[in-house]
């Protein structure tokens, strides 16, 4: 599978930064040195918590070739097993329709923008979405429910809005299973790593905004509502107070649309408005940080037979699509395109939640004797066949 996708994109054999700063840190916590004072190449920090290093440190024991060899063939892995995991809850059944699905989902999710630059990147945006998927979109009888999030949050801090999500779900025991896990990985992090926990733990890492980037947040590839604001004039006291006041507003309007999606038997869009939510208030967002785009391309392919369903996929795939692929460029449309692309995703997040409300409000709400969590595959299969939808 590594050798087909090299073949179709040969760059996948030459950027492998981000991949580049795990394997060190790996290096870095094997050697017992710090995991923030240094930096590679003068210029590349490592901005994760330690149990991310110790996560990452396997590779760092292999040949180089072979570390990215596993990493970039567990990404690509990784999109039809989203695919068909998003599909098989959705209720589709194990046929011919649903190689064809998710083959074609798959393609679908390599092209996007921030797929196709987290695969070239080696990055862990696909691992992260994988372990929400895989999570949430499982049987509600599991007691691993919420590892993968807890997980998650412990890798990259935003994953833990699915915590309030599981919550305002009524998947209390989710909840607190997400919570363990992740108090559990800092707790393992202090264990190993002690000096370099206490440092990143205490705010002296996060709050060094330079490590994103030189030129702070303030960047026009913050690709965030946080950056929208203060590429747009503000002053950066009015645009902070605007993006916090802003954040809390969709965090909350997000949590009751995905509530709501979820009592319409509808957690893959709940999942994804979640997912969405999180690269749309973080201070910084790169690009390659909006995979879970993936799942409302793979929601629209699902249901492409309904009305709009199909002009919707064209349309978002278009905006979201990876036109380096084909030689092409937003820059090519102009300076106004250009920028425009910078703060496309998170002007259509926001302006797409009345849309999403109305959508769901047409949808068929569960009854009152159906269990609050998501029902296993089979069930909901069940259900359909006998004509509830």
């Amino acid at each position: 599978m590594y050798v087909l996708a090299v073949a179709l994109f040969p760059e996948l054999r030459f950027n492998n930064v981000d991949l580049y700063v795990y394997l060190v840190a790996g290096d870095w916590l094997w050697a017992g040195e710090s995991l923030y004072d240094q930096r590679i190449a003068a210029s590349l920090p490592f901005n994760y918590p330690p149990i991310a290093a110790l996560l990452f440190s396997p590779l760092s024991a292999m040949p180089e070739v072979l570390a990215i060899g596993v990493v970039q063939a567990l990404n690509i892995a990784l999109a039809p097993m989203v695919v068909w995991r998003v599909l098989r809850y959705l209720g589709r059944p194990v046929d011919g329709r649903l190689l064809v699905l998710a083959a074609a989902g798959s393609v679908f999710m390599m092209f996007l923008d921030s797929v196709a630059v987290s695969a070239d990147l080696g990055q862990i945006n696909l691992v992260l979405l994988a372990l929400v998927v895989f999570d949430v979109l499982r049987t509600s009888d599991s007691r691993w429910r919420g590892v993968g999030i807890g997980l998650a949050g412990a890798i990259k801090l935003t994953p833990l809005l699915f915590v309030p999500y599981l919550l305002i779900t009524r998947q209390f025991r989710a909840a607190g299973v997400a919570t363990g896990t992740f108090l559990g990985a800092i707790a393992l992090g202090f264990l190993i790593a002690p000096s370099s926990s206490a440092a990143y733990w205490s705010g002296s890492v996060m709050s060094d905004l330079t490590r994103i980037t030189p030129g702070g947040v303030s960047i026009s590839g913050n690709m965030s509502l946080n950056g929208f604001l203060l590429n747009s004039g503000l002053s950066d006291g009015t645009a902070h107070t605007l993006w916090l006041l802003g954040s809390l507003a969709c965090v909350l309007v997000t949590l009751a649309l995905a509530a709501m999606a979820h009592r319409r038997d509808n957690a893959v869009l709940g999942v994804a408005l979640v997912g969405l939510c999180t690269s749309l208030v973080s201070p910084f967002t790169w690009g390659h940080h909006w995979v879970f785009c993936a799942l409302i391309t793979v929601y629209l392919l699902h249901h492409w037979r309904r009305p709009g369903h199909l002009l919707t996929l064209a349309v978002f795939t278009l905006l979201t699509l990876r036109w380096a692929r084909f030689g092409l460029s937003w820059r090519d449309f102009g300076p106004s395109a250009d920028r425009l692309h910078d703060y496309l995703l998170p002007l259509l997040v926001v302006l797409a939640m009345p849309l999403m409300w109305l959508y769901l409000r047409r949808s068929a709400p569960v009854t009152a004797d159906q269990p609050s969590e998501p029902a296993p595959v089979g069930m909901i299969s069940a259900d359909r066949a006998a004509g509830r939808r």
